[in-house]
């Protein structure tokens, strides 16, 4: 499978939950940001104004995020 997403974790020591920015893998665009959404209780995608998605970059987006949820799951049954 082609990535057409890079995924960047935010530095951070104090957070519970993660914060990624989203790249273009194309040509570095800033796309948006996964982030934990309290109130639904799970990782969200906040798309950059302007910017297309297609159905490749967003079923990487979706299995990112799944990933995410997952690896949370994981950590709250230790």
């Amino acid at each position: 499978m082609v990535d057409f997403l890079r995924f960047d974790e935010e530095p951070h020591s104090l957070m519970k939950t993660k914060i990624v920015n989203v790249f273009s893998a194309h040509d570095d665009a800033y796309l948006g940001r996964i982030y934990w959404r309290p109130g639904w209780r799970r990782y969200v995608m906040h798309f950059d104004e302007g910017c297309d998605w297609s159905v490749e970059c967003m079923a990487q987006c979706y299995k990112y995020i799944q990933e995410l949820m997952n690896d949370r799951k994981k950590r709250s049954l230790i």
